[in-house]
């Protein structure tokens, strides 16, 4: 088994807002907003505020340059559920992942 190889990738990358992530957190908190996990309370101070911002609409998918509304086509979430959200080159709504962890809860209770 091989690994190490050295292979030349082209891909598109977006532009995202320093200022627009700040202001997603300031609206809605640092806590993932499917399964509420927050950095800062878990692993302490110094990860508070830690979070990923995902887009509602993936930024690829609006086609151009756009204002983006932080309160409303943001959402903060942790590295796990955004992670299930984009899974299986997919974008999933929040609500379907927060379906999909209760019921995953309920059935391993």
């Amino acid at each position: 088994m091989w690994e190490g190889g050295k292979r030349t990738v082209s891909v598109n990358a977006y532009e995202r807002s320093a200022d627009a992530r700040t202001a997603c957190i300031q609206a809605r908190g640092w806590g993932c907003a499917i399964c509420r996990f927050d950095f800062g309370r878990v692993y302490g101070v110094e990860f508070q505020g830690f979070i990923h911002v995902h887009h509602k609409v993936p930024v690829s998918k609006v086609g151009a340059r756009y204002k983006v509304d932080p309160a409303r086509d943001l959402i903060p979430l942790c590295p796990n559920c955004h992670s299930i959200v984009h899974y299986g080159n997919k974008t999933r709504s929040v609500q379907e992942v927060k379906t999909l962890l209760l019921t995953a809860k309920r059935q391993n209770k």
